[in-house]
């Protein structure tokens, strides 16, 4: 009798046990989904983070349609800061700054003064190339554009021939020291691979 009543009791303990743990778990599983917002889902969050940066595109936009004033230069944009950064050459037009007001007041405009715009810059270095400057010195053109924050250009020149390493970089010199004066912007020049010069498409 004795060892038939420790069983049942054994056998009570489990079931009881076993029941607070049931009653745990559900517990937990409804203070989980108490804690969720309803109708929240990745998908939502992924919305909301589109949406959040469709704004500071729009901001952008708004901005870039006045790309053919003069001194406009270039738009920049930075989803984390909420913020676009504007370079323009001299002071902005009225229109330009009533667009700005208008734009939503949490995204922040940043204007920056440019020294060129886009086009500007492309034309100096078209004028460059153009001008066999590179070819006397035995170097080809890569591509080349304005820098980043739009002060100068930069061109990317590669050697049209094998060289031995003393007299590639007495060409470099002197490609920097002749190049300089033909460019009314400041210049950098940027050494590349030959691998890297833009090569025309077939049939062109």
């Amino acid at each position: 009798m004795t060892r038939r009543g420790l069983t049942l009791g054994s056998v009570i303990a489990v079931f009881v046990a076993t029941a607070a743990v049931a009653a745990m778990a559900t517990a937990t599983a409804l203070s989980q989904e108490s804690t969720t917002p309803p109708g929240d889902s990745d998908d939502q969050n992924t919305s909301r983070i589109t949406l959040a940066e469709q704004q500071v595109d729009d901001a952008a936009d708004s901005i870039a349609t006045f790309w053919d004033l003069p001194g406009f230069a270039a738009t920049g944009l930075d989803y984390d800061a909420r913020s676009v950064t504007v370079w323009w050459v001299g002071d902005l037009p009225g229109e330009v700054t009533r667009a700005i007001a208008e734009l939503p007041a949490d995204i922040t405009i940043i204007v920056k003064q440019a020294k060129t715009s886009g086009d500007d810059a492309l034309t100096a270095v078209e004028s460059l190339v153009e001008s066999g400057i590179l070819d006397t010195h035995g170097y080809q053109f890569a591509h080349g554009g304005p820098n980043r924050d739009y002060s100068g250009i930069e061109v990317y020149v590669a050697p049209t021939a094998s060289a031995s390493a003393a007299a590639r970089f007495e060409e470099a010199a002197q490609l920097h020291h002749s190049a300089g004066p033909q460019s009314h912007l400041p210049l950098e020049i940027v050494h590349v691979d030959e691998n890297q010069v833009a090569r025309p498409a077939p049939g062109r």
